[in-house]
């Protein structure tokens, strides 16, 4: 597993450096004892005890083999795995055994990893990308270990030099090293590394270290493999005394390496070059459903990619060596198994999914991965070379899937209910858009029972670009009366994801029609007329309003996708709502004593009670259909209701202010025109507190006040689902988009 591969090496790391550490100490300790011995023969020579020599040269030997056990000791290997996995643990307690864990089993080269493993893994790599571990559980006990080693060993090549310096034979013993040095022609040196593959671009430490006698100096020559000679550069004696020290600054290319001194040569060793694998570029080919009938796009460069749901996404990543294809892939080899080469490449998504990656015909290093855009996630680019060496810091893909949304629908004008004659037209302003095209659109108007459709001219518009329509509905030609109730919405049609054609519709809107001219005039406030409407039928009016546009809400939303299961509730509510207007419009049947209003509040409680039938269809059964009968019963009730109306409105005079027989919006400004002679009193009596409501009436307000708010509630979730589509977009980890 491509993973497992990865967090072995993260441990592996860890381990070398605390490794290091250790070394560091075993040295530190030798270098202490050096000091003590080599301090106490300091003393013994300031208070004249003369010792013998060849005590020196014991303690000299003794010191040098205790640093080789040292040195060999210190080499060595003692954490296993979960050693190392509980200093990490220990360093990182938001681990939470977590790494401990995913290290408990480890399963064969024929087994398959299972699910919770793998999502260990997953979750231990992403934890060692933040935390560092390598610093951070090792590198405060390295710098200690190396400073402590320092400090011993100056200190004892300080008491050393000192020794000899006060030693009263240290000139002769220096010339006869000299010379003996000068009279030995044999050296043994080992070179470290030897023989080693590195990274290539990496810096390389050359160590030549001597048994026996010691040169005056090294030099260290490069070459290339063809025999051409390289850099020359001086090597330094180190504190050990039998090492020196040289450097390879970049290890570009693959490098033969010796050592000379004292006109000798060592034997020649090889450094050979690797690269991990790597990401070298991707381009993406996206390429939209058939539906849309828009051309393929490409882009280059890029490892983020946003996409309409259902769109073909062609991946195309460049890597540094080529994958090495089988011959079930059908692909001819271009490698050969000993050249560097990719043994397996894949695409690892956040659900676990897989994608292979398979190499081009024309061009092994090009990857190909086929996907279809259905969710929003991230893939990890996870590469393995034929040594089993995993890519650094796997590099992230993004795909971004957006959803087919319906055809936007903008009312210009009027975007409110109006009142209009028999005599002139009515017009319909709107902006359409889409986030592919709209093909179709235009406005339906329904009056006295028949709908007349008027389709808009235009031609198929533009990815998210705006059009403007216009559509008039000649009334005089319709033969429109006054008291008529004209309802309109807006339509606009493109085509959904499977190819169908949908139909998004607007808010319902009406249009009253009027009196070619309306009388108002002041009046004194006598008792109310026979068959004159109180002014709660006004009331009445918009509450039957607010049932026929939640009726065509939940039409709209139907027709849009939206479960009925989901609609249900405010089927519910609707049903309720027409039920009390039912009651008040009973209410102002028993108080009118004019027979023509009365036979219209008649007309218009009938329409109600037929409406509730179909709601409590919809409600109960789930159903779609019931929904298109009871809202034509309630526009017939609404329009009876407008019949209703008296058509000469009195304004009267009261001690409040000015107040109509039948105030309605549209008639603010006439009523406005007129000029009223009154004198407002400054100050008013105190009105007697209003009876308390009963609790009939109160249930009665709730169910009112939640159909208002079925009014606006499609328009405040649409909104706040747009603002959420947004906040996924951008955020950066899964718990950001957990939390949404």
């Amino acid at each position: 597993m491509i993973a497992r591969t990865i967090l072995d090496a993260r441990i592996a790391e860890v381990r070398e450096a605390l490794r290091k550490a250790r070394l560091l100490r075993h040295m530190a300790v030798v270098f202490v004892l050096g000091l003590v011995v080599r301090g106490g023969f300091l003393l013994a020579t300031w208070q004249g005890i003369k010792l013998p020599k060849q005590l020196d040269r014991w303690s000299m030997l003794g010191l040098i083999l205790l640093a080789l056990i040292a040195y060999l000791k210190g080499r060595r290997n003692i954490w296993s795995d979960r050693d190392i996995a509980r200093l990490i643990e220990q360093k990182h307690p938001s681990l939470d055994s977590l790494l401990l864990t995913a290290l408990d089993h480890k399963p064969q080269a024929e087994e398959p990893a299972g699910y919770l493993h793998e999502r260990l893994i997953d979750h231990a790599l992403a934890r060692s990308a933040t935390q560092n571990w390598p610093i951070t559980v090792a590198d405060k006990p390295y710098r200690r270990a190396l400073a402590a080693a320092w400090i011993t060993v100056l200190c004892f090549l300080a008491t050393d030099i000192t020794l000899r310096l006060n030693a009263p034979n240290h000139k002769s013993k220096i010339v006869n090293h000299k010379s003996e040095a000068s009279a030995s022609t044999t050296f043994t040196t080992t070179l470290t590394p030897g023989d080693a593959e590195v990274e290539r671009n990496s810096r390389v430490i050359i160590e030549a270290r001597f048994t026996g006698p010691v040169p005056a100096d090294a030099t260290l020559v490069t070459t290339d493999l063809d025999g051409t000679e390289g850099e020359r550069q001086p090597m330094r004696l180190t504190v050990d005394g039998q090492v020196f020290g040289g450097m390879i600054a970049k290890a570009d290319r693959d490098t033969r390496y010796l050592v000379e001194f004292a006109g000798e040569k060592s034997a020649p060793h090889t450094l050979t070059v690797f690269d991990y694998p790597a990401l070298v570029r991707s381009d993406v080919i996206v390429t939209p459903p058939d539906y849309t009938k828009l051309p393929a796009k490409e882009t280059k460069n890029t490892q983020k990619v946003t996409a309409l749901e259902g769109s073909k996404i062609a991946w195309k990543i460049k890597v540094n060596k080529p994958l090495l294809a089988g011959s079930d892939a059908g692909t001819p080899a271009r490698t050969t198994p000993f050249e560097p080469h990719l043994t397996a490449a894949e695409l690892f998504g956040e659900d676990q999914s897989v994608i292979p990656l398979t190499p081009s015909a024309e061009d092994p290093t090009l990857l190909e991965a086929v996907l279809t855009a259905t969710t929003s996630q991230k893939y990890r680019l996870h590469l393995v070379d034929e040594a089993d060496r995993g890519n650094k810091n796997p590099p992230c893909f993004t795909v971004t899937v957006q959803s087919n949304q319906l055809a936007k629908i903008e009312v210009v004008f009027p975007k409110r209910d109006i009142q209009v004659s028999s005599l002139q037209e009515l017009p319909v302003e709107a902006k359409i858009s889409d986030d592919l095209s709209v093909v179709k659109s235009g406005a339906v108007f329904s009056i006295n029972g028949h709908e007349k459709e008027v389709a808009f001219t235009h031609a198929a518009t533009e990815p998210r670009k705006k059009q403007d329509v216009r559509a008039e509905l000649l009334l005089e030609k319709e033969g429109a009366q006054p008291r008529q109730l004209v309802s309109y919405y807006v339509w606009a049609e493109d085509t959904g994801p499977k190819g169908e054609v949908r139909r998004n519709m607007s808010d319902m809107f009406f249009a009253e029609v009027r009196h070619f001219e309306d009388i108002f005039r002041e009046a004194e406030a006598p008792p109310p007329e026979p068959g004159q409407p109180k002014p709660k039928a006004q009331k009445l009016i918009e509450l039957q309003k607010q049932v026929v546009n939640a009726t065509w809400k939940l039409i709209r939303d139907a027709n849009g996708g939206r479960p009925m299961e989901s609609l249900a509730p405010d089927a519910s509510v609707v049903h309720q709502s027409q039920g009390i207007a039912m009651e008040q419009t009973k209410e102002a049947m028993e108080e009118v004593e004019d027979a023509e209003v009365k036979k219209y509040l008649t007309e218009a409680w009938k329409s109600m009670k037929d409406a509730l039938d179909p709601l409590n269809q919809a409600a109960e059964e789930k159903k779609r259909s019931p929904l298109n009968q009871a809202l034509t019963f309630e526009q017939s009730a609404l329009e009876w209701l407008h019949r209703a109306q008296s058509r000469e409105h009195q304004v009267m005079r009261q001690n409040s202010p000015l107040m109509a027989g039948a105030p309605q919006e549209a008639n603010k400004n006439q009523i406005m025109d007129l000029e009223l002679k009154q004198k407002d009193q400054r100050y008013e009596e105190e009105k007697a507190a209003t009876e308390e409501q009963t609790a009939e009436q109160q249930e009665n307000l709730q169910v009112l006040n939640r159909l208002k708010e079925l009014a606006r509630r499609q328009e405040a979730l649409a909104e706040k689902m747009k603002e959420l589509q947004n906040q996924l977009a951008q955020a950066k980890s899964e718990s950001e988009k957990q939390e949404l």
